[in-house]
């Protein structure tokens, strides 16, 4: 390697037309493979920096979010339950719908939403299912959504009109 010989194409040439042709092809498989991975590694480091960007940036707007303490009909734990129980009606394959919109009952004022928003957070959100499944992770395919985001991924039709009438009724932006 000190001799320079494999950073020369010439010298590269000279040493592949001495192989046999199983070692041609298993050199050429394994390259192949290295560009792969390096392609995988770079595209990776790119995806996700930004979707940890947008993340950050994402979860500093909520703390934006003036809470009216005063006009609240439901504490913390309750915020952090409804927030839970939406989470866990979108997450992974399929919605239940009916449980979103008999959690949403719970949410009587302004305040009660924004607390609920803010408990919710900012969560990776997988097109295929759970955003913690390897699929998403291998693929970097998930994204960063608050809680208006995970709903008008996961839901459509009526049921998306009747989460869209809550946020209007509440005089909150969807």
């Amino acid at each position: 390697m000190g001799n320079g010989r494999l950073g020369n194409p010439l010298a590269v040439a000279a040493v592949a037309s001495s192989l046999k042709p199983g070692e041609k092809k298993a050199l050429l498989i394994g390259g192949i493979a290295l560009v792969a991975v390096v392609g995988y590694i770079v595209y990776r480091k790119i995806v996700l920096t930004k979707a940890d960007t947008d993340k950050t940036e994402m979860e500093a707007n909520l703390r934006y979010l003036t809470v009216k303490k005063k006009e609240l009909t439901i504490n913390e734990g309750k915020a952090m339950l409804i927030a839970q129980q939406l989470f866990d009606a979108m997450n992974g394959m399929g919605t239940d719908s009916k449980t979103i919109h008999s959690v949403l009952e719970d949410v009587k004022t302004q305040a009660d939403l924004l607390y609920v928003i803010r408990s919710f957070g900012v969560k990776q959100y997988g097109k295929f299912g759970e955003a913690s499944s390897w699929i998403a992770k291998a693929t970097g395919y998930s994204s960063p959504l608050n809680l208006s985001g995970w709903f008008k991924e996961e839901l459509s039709g009526s049921d998306l009109e009747r989460v869209r009438s809550v946020y209007k009724r509440l005089d909150v932006p969807f």
